[in-house]
């Protein structure tokens, strides 16, 4: 059965330096060894750690005004590096057939904060990653690389990662962006529940997947709470991500 990992790790705090690397590597091990991950795709990681073989590596790093984006970081089973690529989402009016609704332009790096990571096939399926703006335009974004993605991969993709909205969001925001009522419901929409804020409660689903018309038809989403596995080796409750990790697996 494919399945791979997504964790928003938030830096892991400020200043948890060494124990940063640690969790990170104690976290994922345990995805994959009991979720049978095949790889794992890491957002707003810094480069100042090193996993197994591989170092975090700032991949697609990019920069939006003045300020740099923490990007993403991707591991396979064995911690060596699994490679990203930067995926091409087209202009909105190319997508949508009219001028976007909100400010900004019609491009989408001129939107997005980060760019959108390809992964790769697992199964025979596309996948993509994305950590979206966190911000209003969240879902308008997420719309817009689905249905972009959408109609260069015929359907057959997962999306997913820190979309920073919730899935009747996401439905609300690409059925606007279409100007046709129920168009979300070409896509499915599959989620653990609420993954963010782990530090004081779970209160928001952000992190979850999109999956195309002609992708796989029972795609699962497993939050993973994993203050059990950080107890495990002798921390506390800081420093820890604000987002659970998901694992997706069909």
């Amino acid at each position: 059965m494919p399945a791979f990992a997504f964790w928003n790790t938030y830096r892991l705090g400020g200043g948890s330096g060494e124990a940063k690397r640690i969790i990170i590597e104690g976290v994922l091990a345990q995805i994959f060894d009991s979720h049978q991950a095949e790889f794992a795709i890491l957002c707003e990681v810094t480069g100042d750690v090193q996993l197994g073989d591989a170092p975090v590596s700032r991949q697609l790093y990019t920069a939006s005004r003045r300020h740099g984006q923490l990007a993403y970081s991707a591991f396979d089973d064995d911690l060596s590096a699994h490679d990203l690529e930067r995926a091409d989402i087209n202009d909105f009016i190319d997508v949508f057939g009219q001028a976007p609704h909100k400010k900004g332009g019609g491009k989408f790096s001129r939107q997005s904060k980060r760019p959108v990571a390809y992964a790769g096939q697992a199964g025979g399926t596309n996948v993509f990653v994305y950590h979206a703006n966190a911000s209003a335009k969240s879902s308008f974004l997420v719309a817009w690389v689905a249905e972009s993605l959408n109609q260069d991969y015929q359907g057959n993709f997962i999306i997913a990662g820190d979309l920073n909205c919730s899935p009747l969001q996401f439905a609300t925001s690409i059925d606007l962006c279409t100007s046709t009522p129920n168009y979300h419901a070409h896509f499915s929409a599959p989620n653990g529940g609420h993954t963010h804020n782990a530090k004081s409660g779970l209160v928001s689903t952000y992190d979850w997947a999109i999956v195309g018309a002609n992708g796989p038809k029972a795609v699962n989403v497993a939050a993973i709470d994993f203050t059990g596995i950080i107890k495990q080796m002798g921390f506390t409750e800081n420093p820890l991500s604000d987002h659970l990790p998901i694992v997706v697996s069909w």
